[in-house]
């Protein structure tokens, strides 16, 4: 992209003007590599009525996490930070022009000497699905995440977002055994609508944060 960059530059200075010419390199950035981290699977929950009410407080948390990890398990239910991270990554590379493809990673993110360019860091806080308090028949979805760009070279993050997403909580709200049925078929249906609108979000809070604006620098 610099290379074309450079000739078209050099068509206009030679009176080529009518050549058609690449889009603008921006931000601050560009040219430079960029690094996804994603985290492990959060414990998932499933919070049903029959049990809040047979057990309550922490026995009813520790046996919906546990009975939620194994639907998790199961059923092969995708963590979204994964989707939202591929997302991302494509968008970004389109619009920071930064240079994405490295494999993705799931350690913590730590400075490397000599490193450069943006770390996309993303993480699912927390995800769920839970009884309607206006009919315990009925299910809502609820996932709760967080990206961030971190400099590479320095560790300083220059944009953290978050992401709340809920499904309907009305007439339309799913049952137990519909958001389960064909190995969790709606259940992941509904995590990947929201992996979709957060990646929307995230991408949204950081094309408008100020340390991504400045000229680009050279790339050495």
């Amino acid at each position: 992209m610099r290379i074309l960059t450079i000739a078209c530059a050099v068509a206009v200075l030679c009176g080529c003007a009518n050549e058609p010419k690449a889009p603008p390199v921006t931000g601050a950035y560009a040219g430079l590599p960029l690094a996804v981290f994603t985290h492990g699977k959060p414990d998932f929950a499933a919070i049903t009525w029959s049990r809040v009410m047979m057990n309550g407080g922490v026995a009813a948390g520790l046996e919906s996490v546990a009975e939620g990890n194994d639907i998790v398990k199961e059923f092969e239910v995708d963590d979204p930070a994964l989707a939202i991270a591929a997302s991302l990554e494509t968008s970004l590379s389109a619009s920071l022009r930064v240079i994405a493809g490295a494999p993705v990673r799931t350690d913590l993110f730590q400075v490397q000497p000599g490193a450069k360019g943006l770390v996309l860091d993303v993480l699912s806080e927390n995800w769920a699905f839970s009884y309607l308090p206006a009919d315990p028949a009925q299910y809502q979805v609820k996932y709760m995440g967080r990206a961030r760009l971190v400099d590479a070279a320095t560790g300083a993050e220059l944009v953290s977002a978050p992401c709340r997403w809920a499904s309907e909580d009305n007439k339309n709200a799913p049952g137990y055994d519909e958001l389960l049925a064909g190995r969790a078929a709606l259940l992941k249906d509904m995590l990947a609508a929201a992996a979709r609108d957060c990646a929307v979000a995230y991408r949204k809070q950081f094309l408008a944060a100020p340390a991504l604006q400045q000229t680009a620098p050279a790339v050495r």
